[in-house]
């Protein structure tokens, strides 16, 4: 629903599903949350919906490494699962879940990644304490 809302107000290429909603949709949240975050390009107060919460983040969507993905309500964007650790390492507990939680979640995205891509992504977008976060957490050297 969340997808829906921000294509809906910006634009199928401006909104995104970033931090735990895209962990959920690379399955390294196991559960479906109360709380969907959305890249959006304007700052916007969360909102509430029948079931759940919207928490938007201003983000330009043109720079988040972002994949296409089908959800029930139909096709949209996702960041990738370099993208999501990054965002779940810079903010671990926005989307409802702990920090436990949360790097669990990025441990599980770790297995799956192209470490050279997370590199750059997190010298492109200025995140080295992403990057550190993660690599402490994988117990894999950074080459960046």
């Amino acid at each position: 629903m969340a997808l829906g809302v921000g294509q809906a107000d910006y634009g199928v290429s401006s909104a995104a599903l970033m931090g735990t909603s895209a962990a959920y949709i690379h399955g390294a949240v196991s559960r479906r949350l109360a709380v969907a975050v959305l890249a959006i390009p304007k700052q916007r107060p969360p909102m509430p919906t029948a079931d759940a919460r919207i928490v938007f983040v201003k983000r330009d969507v043109t720079k988040l490494d972002v994949e296409r993905t089908e959800t029930e309500l139909g096709t949209g964007w996702a960041t990738t699962i370099e993208q999501t650790a990054l965002d779940l390492a810079t903010r671990p507990t926005l989307g409802g879940i702990d920090e436990p939680n949360a790097y669990e979640a990025i441990r599980a995205l770790m297995l799956r990644a192209d470490w050279p891509l997370l590199e750059d992504l997190a010298t492109t977008q200025h995140r080295p304490r992403a990057l550190a976060t993660i690599v402490a957490l994988t117990g894999r050297k950074s080459d960046a």
